[in-house]
């Protein structure tokens, strides 16, 4: 409009509440990755963080009914947990 100002539509609950779920999630994940930085050391949490892409391909296959990964995905999740299993046997201050 003329004034400068903009016509904005009603808030819905509908949407409002997936985005509220989202950012709680999100939040809770930080919050999660700083407590446990409290309580351990940087290079666990690289090795538990880098791992976590194998963790939740397993179980969005076991309880939502997703495909399970390809063989090309499954060599690159082996690839990400050779990696880690490397770091961890590599790193001197790793416990």
């Amino acid at each position: 409009t003329c004034t400068g100002w903009i016509e904005v539509d009603p808030i819905k609950w509908k949407f409002v509440l997936p985005y509220l779920a989202y950012t709680v999630a999100f939040s809770l994940g930080v919050y999660c990755n700083m407590k446990s930085l409290s309580l351990s050391n940087v290079e666990t949490v690289i090795v538990f963080r880098a791992l976590a892409p194998l963790l939740v391909s397993v179980l969005d296959a076991i309880f939502l009914g997703r495909e399970w990964p390809s063989l090309r995905s499954w060599g690159a999740l082996c690839v990400i947990a050779l990696g880690a299993y490397g770091y961890a046997m590599t790193d001197e201050k790793f416990q």
